[in-house]
This record gives structure tokens, C-alpha cells and sequence, in this order.
């Protein structure tokens, strides 16, 4: 099982799960309590109830949410971890996202954010 191979290794840190459905972050969350969670703002509604209620330090953002001002800052003032989703290949895009400052990225073209976080000179993401 998964979870006992993230036990055994020592890899919690490294690790988190999200799931659409409820049903399925229910029973993740019961099978593995101490993993952590990522939840989507389009489904959390706002990052206070992504914390609170889901108990998810880490807030999935679509780039048109990242672009608003101050979101990101905003969201580690909440304590709050930022993970971008994007599943284009718009190189401009990735250029933006790279140059947002967040935590995590969830992509479809590792390639071309690669090369977006290299000319920006950032560190690889996790």
C-alpha cells in the first residue's frame, strides 16, 4: 500500500494527496492522517476553508487566480503553501508561472517549465 511505503520510507514531508472526490479525501485522510493535503481553490472556494475546514496547508491555483495581486504573498501570510496548475504549453505562460514565486507546480510540460525556471535562474521545484 502506499501509505505504508511513504511510512517506511521517511518521505512524508516530500509527499502530499489531493482527490476530487470528497468520498476519496475522506478515506485518505482516515487511512493517513499525518500526510499532508493540497486542496484546489475552485473546490475549497476561498484558502481560509482550504486551512480550516479541509486541513490543507498547500492551495492549488489556476494561473488566472496567481495573477491576481498579491495572491501569492498573500496565501504564505496564511501559511499556506501555493501549487499552480496548468496544462498548456504556452511558453509565455510558463515564463509567468516560473516567475511567480510558488511552491509547487502541477504541468503538463515539465520541459518547458524547466527551461522557463533555468533563464529565470530559480531553483528546481519539488
Amino acid at each position: 500500500m502506499i501509505v505504508t511505503l511513504v511510512r517506511d520510507r521517511g518521505i512524508l514531508r516530500d509527499r502530499f494527496f489531493f482527490s476530487f472526490p470528497e468520498d476519496m479525501r475522506r478515506g485518505l485522510a482516515a487511512a493517513a492522517p499525518e500526510f499532508r493535503k493540497m486542496m484546489a481553490l475552485d473546490i475549497a472556494k476561498s484558502p481560509s476553508l482550504a486551512a480550516a475546514v479541509q486541513h490543507a496547508p498547500i492551495i492549488e491555483n489556476t494561473p488566472a487566480q496567481m495573477r491576481k495581486p498579491g495572491l501569492v504573498a498573500a496565501r504564505r501570510k496564511a501559511g499556506l503553501e501555493v501549487m499552480v496548475y496548468y496544462g498548456g504549453d504556452d511558453v509565455n505562460l510558463h515564463n509567468e508561472i516560473a516567475l511567480a514565486g510558488v511552491d509547487y507546480v502541477n504541468i503538463d510540460r515539465p520541459d518547458l517549465f524547466d527551461t522557463a525556471r533555468r533563464a529565470a535562474r530559480l531553483p528546481e521545484l519539488t
